[in-house]
């Protein structure tokens, strides 16, 4: 499988951490994902998912506005 051209860089270990990231974007937490990858530490596990820069700006712009709507008296 490795083989394939658009693959040949591909390591487990990178999709391992894909996994992570991807599960911890979609809302399951780090205990869950550690279950998944069969992780005995929650450390172990933290070092394996991260936020995608995208998903950051979007959770940072989502409660700014949130905090803005609430100085501003609408309380969304």
């Amino acid at each position: 499988m490795r083989q394939a051209p658009s693959l040949e860089d591909v390591r487990l270990h990178d999709l391992r951490h894909s996994f992570a990231s991807d599960a911890l974007e979609m809302g399951a937490d780090l205990t869950m994902i550690g279950r998944m990858l069969g992780h005995s530490d929650i450390k172990t596990t933290a070092r394996y998912a991260h936020l995608k820069r995208e998903n950051g700006r979007l959770s940072t712009t989502l409660v700014s506005e949130k905090i803005s709507a609430a100085l501003l008296g609408s309380g969304k």
